[in-house]
């Protein structure tokens, strides 16, 4: 998460191309977001990420499971 007041600065974006960078952009990610946060989601999306409908999870909070697909290193999405 990037505290509020960071929104739309570009922070998010550079943490989590760092994040996907660390864990190898060709290796499958998965990730929980909060159902009713559209924004987080459509951010998630911008990086491949796409809501797994059939996975249940347990949270208190109904949430999505997002998985993002590997990708062979040779064709980095932009």
């Amino acid at each position: 998460m990037v505290d509020p007041a960071h929104h739309g600065s570009g922070l998010a974006r550079v943490l989590m191309e760092a994040g996907l960078d660390w864990l190898g952009r060709d290796r499958p990610i998965w990730l929980n977001v909060i159902r009713r946060n559209w924004r987080a989601i459509a951010f998630y999306e911008r990086f491949a990420f796409r809501i797994d409908a059939g996975a249940v999870t347990a949270h208190a909070v109904p949430h999505w499971i997002m998985r993002r697909s590997g990708f062979p290193a040779w064709s980095k999405t932009g």
